[in-house]
């Protein structure tokens, strides 16, 4: 064997289950290849082709030989967890119980470990393990011993528990046994190269196979799976064709035999409305013959209204045909019957056709029991035919449940709304299913009839059956399931049908599995040459490799160097063409790359015309070190404010020019956005101080003035002037509060919100018609700092304003409520509303609000107010967000 092959460190790769190993580590190992183990069986059984439980590429298989081979058997507990979880839910899923499902899931667990340890144990005695697998032999020895060699391990324990189990049957047990073998074998011969190449030993053998060898055989793989994927498909569509059309046949003839007893079932109707004086004996005559062209129709009954009044005069004339006397009768308690109670008006059955049989349903009052009576009252709303919900039948000893068809019979021309009685025909659905499936092959079909209103829904059950159900196919895709509507009388029906096991054993081809395998072979061996040149190229590559590592090494730390750059690096040659940039300078100009490369200085700053750029580049190699202002315009049109600094050098005998461009657009935007909210508040500053104070100053001015005079004229001072200056002069004083109330109310307040909340809605209530109320609620204490106090002062005055100005509010609520991990501030009014205030206002008050409500982390939400106006709520956290608001701001 090659000496690379087995190198001199060998022993020591050779013991991963050494005890100086940390016990923890290794837990953590298993359980991360119990969940890897997991995760590829799911994604594995989506290949899976029934029957059986068997895929023809199974990527758990490769996984654990490559834990073993990598980990060694330390890690085969982990083997065994994955398997296990994964087989006792497909076992539970199938209706084992638990303990089965356990027995199974070990015994599966544990074929999958000692195929795992097999096939390391193969592959490190007789080829070696780090192996670079660099000539055809060692990887032919390598794939065939891992593979089909200890695959046959798996396949054979495995599939005897699924036998003993009996999850496969001896029939299917050759296919499983050999598409598990194919499954597991795939699965390492694709899978093992893969984990080669991400976790191998030597790694600089297989850490260049990752464009050589893993990414042509993953796409080898998905071609053939894609194909795989196409056939079965078109395999499925079939077979889920053919199954429809059989099962729309039978759900077909099921609704024509219905509607032909329905039918019959009128003809009698239609009699007895034109009859007037109804005996046995016509009743016998017309439905008798009826009724033997129906074998599904049992018993043809008629049942006359008696009302309380004629019941007794009903019992004294009524006979049976034995002579006595018919009483009317309903169900006692015990299941006997006894005499009716007292009631309005009484439904009993009084003809019975044939009367075999049935002798023991004349007299019963078919209105004493709730199904039937609900029947004949829905019979009644409707006017025709209406079937009951399952019921037991009094003649029926069996105790079995029918339906029962109820026909009311008008014609009284003393009362024509009023009926004369009902057609009734308990109806079975046995023989109605029997002659609805003569003729017609539904042997792939297994279906049930139910009645979704009905408390016991299940009216019959049709197929194979097996273990007291019918033998539906496990493996059946979820959409090969059809449900049709029978539309029975007043009450519709549900048929739903499902394939047998048998018919889709019946209707499946190999082809789906065929082009799996074949695919996936044929993507093995193209891996397999991909191993054999790429380890051919090895030694070539690793040569070329030493030569230029040093060059290659130094070409990487300038890229990196100018790649990384956080500002817009780029070089320029003598005339102004960019032949190298950051990615930073890319995004810049919002180009890729390949369209950066080769433009020209003109194609980005639109300050340097074409015909000064010669000059300009002059001016640059002369100047040396250089830092100027300019304008860059990225891809869509739009300009950048950069600054820009240059430095010229010289390589490999050509002259460059090195330029660092750093991005000043939001700078500027910020210090223009800083002046202009100083000059704003310059601004209302002056404002106040001319339109207030000013005026103020300006009457004490005057007063003072007249008072001097007056003094001049030997007067005294009037009692009026003076009380008039010191209102002023009040005045005045409280104006300079005013102001520096306005510029810093917590300052003023020594930084009670509460307090400036309350003082700021008292002045803003005395300067306008509308009424505003503050309240404060919570007894925690406020421990935010100074600037989110500030914060939620700004955004209460901004809102209140708003409130006055824009929504023409005349109610205005203001609520500050303390808990002890947040604070919570609402202002509601009863204005215009949200919406229309912003209509009204186009200002930036709300967008200043959601601002001021991201800088100190707060919720802030606008809705519609209780009454009809706009409620304004923000929440912030109780505690200092000074730092956590820079970073915000930052982002912003």
């Amino acid at each position: 064997m090659d000496a690379q092959v087995q190198p001199a460190p060998r022993p020591a790769r050779r013991s991963p289950s050494s005890p100086g190993r940390p016990l923890g580590q290794t837990v953590l190992k298993a359980l991360a290849l119990a969940a890897g183990y997991l995760a590829g069986a799911r994604l594995g059984l989506l290949l899976a082709i029934p029957p059986g439980y068997a895929s023809a590429f199974w990527i758990p298989a490769g996984l654990a030989f490559m834990a073993i081979l990598v980990g060694g058997p330390r890690l085969a507990p982990g083997i065994l967890l994955g398997s296990l979880a994964h087989n006792v839910l497909i076992s539970v899923a199938a209706g084992k119980s638990v303990a089965t499902s356990l027995l199974i899931g070990g015994g599966i667990g544990v074929g999958a470990c000692l195929q795992a340890v097999a096939g390391a144990y193969l592959v490190r005695r007789h080829v070696g393990y780090p192996t670079a697998l660099t000539k055809v032999r060692e990887i032919l020895r390598f794939l065939l011993l891992a593979g089909p060699v200890a695959c046959l391990v798996n396949a054979t324990w495995s599939n005897g528990v699924l036998a003993l189990a009996h999850f496969v049957t001896t029939d299917t047990l050759a296919f499983s046994w050999f598409n598990w073998w194919v499954g597991d074998s795939l699965g390492v011969v694709l899978c093992a190269p893969l984990w080669l190449v991400v976790a191998g030993r030597p790694r600089e053998s297989w850490r260049g196979r990752l464009r050589t060898v893993a990414l042509p055989m993953l796409g080898s793989i998905a071609l053939a799976l894609a194909a795989f994927v196409i056939v079965q498909r078109a395999d499925s569509e079939r077979i889920r064709v053919q199954f429809e059309a059989q099962a729309v046949a039978v759900a077909g003839r099921i609704q024509h035999e219905l509607d032909a007893d329905v039918a019959l079932f009128e003809s009698v109707r239609d009699y007895l409305r034109a009859t007037r004086d109804i005996d046995a004996q016509s009743f016998s005559a017309f439905s008798g013959g009826a009724v033997a062209k129906r074998t599904g129709v049992r018993v043809v009954e008629w049942a006359p209204r008696v009302t309380s009044g004629e019941r007794a005069r009903f019992e004294r004339e009524a006979r049976t045909a034995s002579g006595a006397l018919l009483a009317i009768t309903e169900r006692a308690a015990d299941s006997g019957l006894v005499p009716a109670g007292p009631r309005p008006q009484y439904f009993p059955v009084m003809f019975a056709e044939p009367l075999a049989g049935n002798e023991p349903a004349l007299g019963f009052d078919l209105a004493s029991e709730p199904r039937r009576r609900a029947a004949i009252n829905a019979s009644l709303r409707a006017g025709g035919t209406v079937v009951s919900e399952p019921v037991q039948l009094v003649q029926d000893a069996r105790r079995t449940s029918s339906v029962i068809a109820f026909l009311p019979v008008y014609g009284s021309r003393e009362d024509p709304a009023t009926p004369r009685g009902f057609v009734v025909a308990p109806l079975e659905i046995a023989p109605l299913i029997s002659r609805a499936l003569a003729g017609k092959d539904a042997s792939g079909l297994a279906f049930t009839l139910t009645d979704p209103s009905a408390s016991k829904s299940l009216l019959y059950e049709y197929g194979p059956q097996q273990n007291g159900g019918p033998a539906t196919s496990n493996a059946a895709p979820p959409d090969l399931v059809l449900s049709r509507r029978i539309d029975a009388p007043g009450r519709p029906w549900l048929v739903t049908f499902r394939p047998t096991a048998a018919f889709l054993a019946s209707v499946r081809t190999p082809m789906p599995w065929i082009v799996q395998s074949t695919g996936l072979l044929c993507a093995g061996l193209l891996g397999l040459l991909f191993l054999a040149l790429s380890g051919r190229n090895e030694e070539i590559s690793r040569e070329v490799q030493r030569q230029t590592q040093e060059l290659a090494d130094q070409g990487r730390r300038h890229e990196v160097f100018l790649r990384n750059a956080a500002d817009g690096a780029h070089v320029l040659d003598a005339t102004g063409r960019l032949v190298d940039a950051s990615d930073s300078f890319c995004q810049m100009l919002g180009r890729p790359r390949d369209e950066v490369i080769g433009l020209s200085i003109p194609d980005w700053d639109p300050t340097v015309p074409r015909a000064e750029l010669a000059a300009r580049m002059a001016n640059h190699f002369a100047g040396g070190f250089l830092r100027f202002a300019t304008r860059h315009r990225r891809k869509d049109g739009s300009e950048l404010e950069v600054e820009v600094q240059t430095d010229a050098f010289t390589y490999r005998g050509g002259r460059y020019l090195y330029c660092s461009a750093r991005d000043m657009t939001e700078l500027r935007a910020l210090q223009r956005a800083l002046i202009d909210a100083s000059n704003r508040e310059r601004q209302k500053l002056g404002y106040d101080l001319h339109d207030e104070l000013g005026q103020v100053l300006t009457g004490i001015s005057l007063l003072a003035t007249a008072l001097a005079s007056g003094a001049a004229a030997s007067r005294a001072a009037e009692p009026e002037r003076l009380a008039e200056l010191e209102t002023l002069t009040r005045h005045a004083i409280g104006t300079c509060r005013a102001i520096a109330h306005g510029l810093s109310p917590l300052t003023y307040q020594r930084g009670d919100l509460i307090a400036a909340l309350r003082e700021m809605v008292n002045l803003q209530a005395s300067a306008c018609d509308a009424t505003i109320r503050f309240s404060h609620v919570g007894d925690a204490p406020l421990t935010a700092d100074l600037e989110t106090k500030d914060h939620l002062y700004r955004i209460a005055q901004e809102a209140l304003t708003n409130a006055r100005r824009h929504a023409r509010a005349r109610h205005i609520d203001v609520l500050l409520e303390i808990e002890d991990e947040a604070i919570r501030l609402e202002v509601e009014d009863d204005g215009i509303g949200a919406v229309a205030a912003t209509a009204e206002a186009p200002g930036m008050g709300l967008q200043i609000m959601r601002f001021r409500a991201s800088m100190i982390r707060a919720d802030l939400t606008v809705g519609r107010g209780s009454q009809g106006g706009t409620r304004i709520v923000v929440v912030c956290p109780q505690r200092a967000v000074h730092e956590g608001a820079a970073v915000r701001s930052a982002v912003l």
